[in-house]
């Protein structure tokens, strides 16, 4: 579910007997216990800013406290807006807004460090598409070289079950291999068609690198017009103004402005 992950703790957890957010139950992440009374609960919220309505079920059987208490609450919140990546190394990086972003939504999970420079390998981003998307996962793939990472594993099936990744051969994704720039706004494209996101009329490009001729195989014709596609919907830059790059490699923290832009346009 796209929006924005939010995790609730309530010290004295063991009173909590009910939690729901706009009429769904909250999940527990953290059950309370005899020596942690402390109760967790995680939810998705659409839009950060928006008021949200909830109910509470709190019941307190303590008789000799000279406490009995059993009621439902209906409570409204809101949350400030903003948000705070947890990672020490993106303070520097251009992208850090769009960073955080993703990190409130839960598509970037909690880690010492984010690594913004480093190169985006396969299925890091086929595993950011997944956690934006929540596809429908199958039981198998045609793929033989998955990564050990389960949820990898499971994003990996359902992009490609859905058209979205094709892998470098029929039987091989190469996940741990850095994506290309063509190869991302390949992928990004298949997933806006999937989504029902109509093409820009005559889309063009400055780009002098991405052309098309008569020899030009299926695959450059269609990573062509997905970087013209994506150009156009403002969801991807150039490496200059008249350069694209398309086999130079994708960083994490373009990576993160890429997501975060196509977020925006299958949001409209």
């Amino acid at each position: 579910e796209a929006g924005y992950e939010v995790i609730v703790s309530f010290p004295k957890g063991k009173y909590i007997q009910g939690f729901k957010v706009e009429g769904k139950d909250a999940e527990v992440v953290q059950a309370p216990t005899t020596s942690n009374p402390e109760a967790k609960y995680k939810f998705v919220v659409k839009n950060i800013k928006d008021l949200v309505k909830a109910s509470i079920h709190i019941d307190v059987n303590e008789p000799a406290a000279g406490v009995v208490y059993n009621m439902n609450h209906a409570i409204e919140f809101k949350f400030s807006g903003k948000t705070v990546a947890p990672f020490s190394d993106v303070e520097g990086s251009w992208a850090k807004t769009f960073i955080s972003d993703l990190y409130a939504k839960g598509i970037f999970k909690e880690d010492k460090k984010f690594n913004p420079t480093n190169k985006t390998e396969r299925y890091q981003f086929a595993l950011m598409l997944q956690r934006a998307m929540n596809l429908e996962v199958p039981a198998t793939t045609k793929f033989t070289d998955l990564p050990t990472n389960a949820e990898a594993v499971n994003a990996i099936k359902a992009l490609n079950n859905t058209g979205v990744i094709k892998g470098l051969t029929d039987t091989t994704f190469n996940p741990s291999g850095s994506i290309s720039r063509q190869d991302t706004a390949l992928m990004i494209h298949r997933l806006l068609k999937v989504n029902n996101v109509k093409d820009v009329a005559d889309a063009k490009t400055p780009f002098t690198d991405v052309t098309i001729t008569a020899n030009s195989s299926d695959y450059e014709k269609e990573a062509a017009a997905a970087i013209a596609q994506l150009y156009a919907q403002k969801i991807i830059n150039g490496a200059t103004e008249t350069t694209f790059a398309p086999t130079g490699t994708l960083t994490r923290e373009a990576m993160a402005k890429i997501l975060v832009n196509t977020l925006e346009v299958l949001s409209k």
